[in-house]
């Protein structure tokens, strides 16, 4: 390597390695005797058995190895506050960054540390109150030319949102914000390709990595993008987005979207059921539903699933999507013996629900918007209600996520395990329907019921 490689490494991934231990020690500093605890309780009650709680890393080895992370990490700790220049260093901000750091350090993107402001905004999106663009929006992970990548992607688009208004669609990739451009990947890629270039010679290469240097500065990383697409209202964004391989520009305006979870009405002899979101507030909704359609649709039901992005577990009943999800199943095809996958290739039986359900004939509606639960729904009652899915290939996302709330006012989502189909398999390429249709994919359905 070149001398000027050698001082790139030096001045910038040297600093970025300890930054990373410090954060990591931190996170096991400040969270370790509370959240640890309470987060292996909760799984526990959620999901039954200590089996998940050690999924992700909660149960025992304490005390294991000659090296105490805890105490290097306070002896570099109590270093940066005796010897960092600046003012600015605060126990909390150092508590959020190291906290974030451990997450990243899993390398899963549906398993993240929320801050106070981010537990909030996901929160309240779960319950139907959504700030920003209006649309369900998460981290997603791809592989190209042996690089990986966290994309910023939309899921499903709320009715009558800004997204929606703009034209924003499931599946766009948001790539820059306002001429930011999204950090999808490590610094480091690109460092490695300038360093390892043996034709421009060094002067050439410090240029090119000082210009480097300023694009990642300017750009957001992704917890500050997905900030700007979730938070606030009247704000301008110009994004770029990336949909089918091309580049689409968007402008849209932020404001604050109130989604109902539930719609429902007779289409002739058919009864519509839409539902959009599965939370608390759903279940009520739909139970009410079913019973007034059941009185009249003596065709059968549509259950439309479609820009439905799922849900979480939790302990919190108004959030609790997984609930709300096993008691649709329950009401319509009654006792279900399902599978979940809790650790790779261990599966484990998941009992639904009691009774004969309902015995009109029903059609599910799917499109790239239905994802998660709403596919564990979609697939599960294909397979034992021999319900026939209408519409476009799902988002692929089989990971079931608990969602937990610490004292100090900020939380978490995990991956804790995944969706089954009933034969065993996960979806991660989507739910291919039973028939592919568009816009009138309703009107297949009423049709194919003799509505």
């Amino acid at each position: 390597m070149s001398q000027s490689g050698r001082k790139f490494y030096i001045l910038w991934v040297v600093p970025v390695f300890l930054a990373g231990l410090f954060f990591w020690g931190r996170s096991i500093k400040a969270q370790r005797t509370h959240d640890k605890s309470s987060l292996r309780t909760r799984i526990e009650s959620l999901l039954g058995g200590s089996q998940s709680a050690s999924l992700i890393g909660l149960g025992g080895g304490e005390g294991q190895g000659s090296i105490s992370p805890e105490l290097m990490y306070e002896e570099i700790l109590e270093a940066v506050k005796a010897k960092f220049v600046d003012d600015t260093f605060s126990d909390p901000k150092v508590s959020n960054g190291s906290l974030n750091r451990m997450f990243a350090s899993l390398n899963d993107p549906r398993s993240n540390y929320l801050d106070v402001k981010m537990r909030q905004t996901r929160m309240d999106a779960l319950l139907g109150n959504f700030e920003g663009v209006g649309a369900v929006v998460q981290y997603t992970r791809t592989k190209k030319d042996s690089v990986d990548y966290q994309n910023l992607t939309i899921v499903a688009v709320m009715p009558g949102s800004p997204a929606e208004k703009a034209g924003l669609k499931s599946g766009d990739n948001v790539m820059d914000i306002n001429g930011h451009g999204v950090i999808t990947y490590g610094i480091g890629v690109d460092v490695d390709k300038i360093i390892r270039n043996n034709v421009k010679t060094d002067a050439q290469k410090r240029e090119e990595l000082k210009v480097l240097s300023e694009k990642y500065r300017q750009a957001y990383t992704l917890p500050k993008a997905l900030l700007q697409m979730t938070t606030g209202a009247g704000a301008t964004l110009n994004l770029k987005v990336t949909r089918d391989g091309k580049e689409t520009p968007i402008t849209v305006t932020t404001a604050k979207t109130t989604v109902d979870p539930v719609q429902y009405k007779m289409i002739g002899k058919v009864g519509y059921l839409r539902v959009l979101l599965f939370n608390g507030k759903a279940t009520a909704a739909f139970e009410q539903a079913l019973k007034a359609l059941q009185a009249q649709a003596t065709k059968g039901i549509v259950i439309d699933l479609r820009q439905n992005p799922g849900g979480v577990v939790s302990d919190n009943g108004d959030i609790n999507g997984f609930q709300s999800a096993k008691t649709l199943l329950s009401d319509i095809a009654g006792a279900i013996n399902a599978q979940l996958e809790r650790k790779p290739n261990v599966h484990e039986p998941l009992k639904i629900g009691d009774g004969a359900g309902i015995k009109a004939p029903c059609i599910v509606l799917v499109d790239k918007g239905t994802s998660n639960i709403a596919e564990f729904v979609a697939s599960t009652l294909h397979d034992t209600h021999k319900t026939k899915i209408i519409g476009a290939r799902t988002f692929g996302d089989p990971v079931l996520q608990l969602f937990t709330l610490f004292k100090n006012g900020t939380g978490a989502e995990l991956a804790t395990a995944h969706f089954l189909t009933m034969a065993g398999a996960q979806w991660t390429n989507g739910i291919q329907p039973d028939v592919s249709a568009g816009d009138n994919a309703l009107d297949q359905a009423v049709s194919a019921l003799g509505g």
